[in-house]
């Protein structure tokens, strides 16, 4: 069965403030228990508007975060308007 959980940035005024990545992880583990492992993660983001767009990929401490919860085959799929790549984590 395959679960579909969503996150979202909160930025916060001098401070590092939630990251998407971890937000979703998060939801993840309420509804299905801290044993629940990913085996996929989008992200969407990067900077638009710019002569050549940019694929956001997950920070440090979000890779950590995801490594704390991944399967072993697990996939990170980075997208942005115009561009998708996918990266082994």
């Amino acid at each position: 069965h395959v679960h579909r959980f969503n996150g979202l940035n909160v930025e916060l005024s001098g401070n590092d403030g939630l990251h998407a990545e971890a937000c979703a992880i998060g939801n993840m583990v309420m509804a299905l228990g801290p044993q629940a492992r990913l085996k996929k993660l989008s992200v969407q983001g990067g900077m638009t508007g710019m002569a050549e767009d940019h694929v956001c990929t997950p920070c440090g401490k979000c890779r950590q975060f995801i490594a704390e919860f991944a399967a072993p085959d697990m996939k990170v799929v980075s997208v942005s308007e115009t561009q998708m790549e996918a990266e082994a984590s």
